[in-house]
């Protein structure tokens, strides 16, 4: 399970081979290192760098060092996120947050507006896996309406009525959450 402890022993060992990485994730990993979410996540989704073979070396060669991880040791670090950076509003890398800045590794990840950019638009394809991510985060009603209008900028012409309808449902499940987490007035 990637966690706070996977990050400091990847960070052990990258000094012990005398290197350093600086990796800036994205995906649930990011979540959860942020406190955001609990939920289990197999894997860290890299933004930047594209992963070098050296690197993905590394990588294969941490998890078989820490079987107690039961990481994957192909795909526990892996860079297909990558691709999404496209769909992320100009100046993300300036929004980035620190997860972890260790002398073997430096550990960054989305800001809060650029993770409801990737979940909200990750949501229009695959609605059931980021629905929880996106009620974690707990976008308030200006947040989910300039991230809806992003993301229906950048969805291609063919797929706007669909992504709408999607972004719609959302939309009123979130209200209904608000709504429910609402506390009764007091009467005096």
């Amino acid at each position: 399970m990637i966690g706070k402890e996977l990050v400091q022993k990847l960070d052990d060992f990258l000094v012990s081979q005398n290197t350093s990485l600086e990796l800036t994730i994205a995906g649930g990993a990011g979540l959860v290192l942020l406190d955001i979410t609990n939920r289990f996540t197999h894997d860290m989704d890299v933004l930047e760098p594209n992963l070098s073979t050296s690197v993905k070396l590394l990588s294969i060669d941490f998890a078989e060092k820490h079987p107690e991880l039961k990481l994957e040791a192909v795909t526990w670090l892996n860079d297909a996120a990558s691709v999404f950076k496209k769909d992320l509003q100009t100046g993300w890398r300036d929004r980035t947050q620190v997860l972890h800045d260790g002398p073997g590794l430096k550990l960054k990840t989305l800001g809060r507006q650029d993770f409801l950019v990737a979940k909200v638009k990750s949501f229009t394809n695959r609605e059931a896996q980021d629905y929880a991510d996106i009620v974690a985060l707990a976008p308030n009603e200006k947040e989910l309406a300039d991230t809806t209008k992003w993301v229906i900028s950048i969805t291609r012409e063919a797929e706007k009525t669909e992504v709408a309808e999607s972004l719609e449902r959302l939309k009123k499940q979130l209200e209904k959450i608000r709504e429910a987490d609402k506390e009764p007035e007091p009467e005096f």
